[in-house]
């Protein structure tokens, strides 16, 4: 199921040179067709109804972001079964809220909420959202170059080197991982919004074929190659 404006999901292909994954799914708050596009790129938010200044609209997001509340949500949820006793998947994290608006209260943020047989997490249905890094959820204010706390391994410009990103900023390709039981049911919740307001678009992009079960006790976060 899907819940946001058509224009916010798209498929993606050929973005390597500017988003750091060739072909992807591409969930955003803006126009998801523009991600790969040119930087002067104005139109930064696609409202599309599903606002809500407190929050209670998608309280997934709202717990991740901190205060500003959830603007142009969009999720896609799914059921899948595993085939091994691991899931992984590849994403890129990228924003126009870049760098400008680091430490402010705009701080967009993208939640992977899987809940199913033996998992608790705090979130619905006690899912557990593995898009964090060391325990952060991945935001403009936990993912950027001004703090060494915050991951700056992790973020590539785009405004001073890649005029045909309609980002500002964005991570590295960066895989995310989750033990599971083997030949059972699992629900995933993408979810991404901006905070504190509808403007800047901010887009998640994962990988294709990437979400999969490997025959292996997955690992901790890992950085890809570039």
């Amino acid at each position: 199921t899907y819940s946001g404006h058509p224009l916010q999901l798209a498929r993606l292909n050929n973005g390597g040179g500017t988003l750091g994954v060739d072909e992807a799914l591409a969930l955003t708050t803006g126009k998801a067709a523009f991600a790969a596009t040119d930087n002067d790129y104005t139109v930064n938010g696609q409202s599309n109804g599903l606002s809500d200044p407190d929050g209670g609209y998608e309280p997934d997001l709202n717990s991740l972001n901190g205060p500003g509340g959830v603007y142009n949500v969009a999720v896609l949820e799914f059921d899948f079964q595993t085939t091994a006793i691991g899931i992984v998947f590849n994403y890129v994290f990228a924003s126009k809220e870049y760098t400008e608006y680091i430490g402010t209260n705009y701080n967009d943020v993208f939640g992977f909420f899987i809940s199913g047989p033996n998992i608790s997490g705090p979130f619905a249905n006690n899912a557990v959202n593995i898009a964090t890094i060391d325990g952060d959820p991945v935001s403009i204010n936990t993912i950027h170059p001004f703090d060494p706390d915050t991951h700056p391994e992790l973020y590539v410009d785009t405004w001073n080197t890649n005029p045909d990103c309609a980002y500002d900023g964005r991570t590295v390709l960066i895989q995310a991982t989750l033990a599971v039981e083997c030949n059972v049911t699992y629900h995933a919740k993408l979810a991404i919004c901006n905070t504190g307001d509808d403007d800047f678009h901010t887009g998640v992009f994962i990988q294709s074929h990437t979400l999969s079960s490997p025959y292996s006790q997955p690992g901790a976060l890992t950085i890809l190659p570039q």
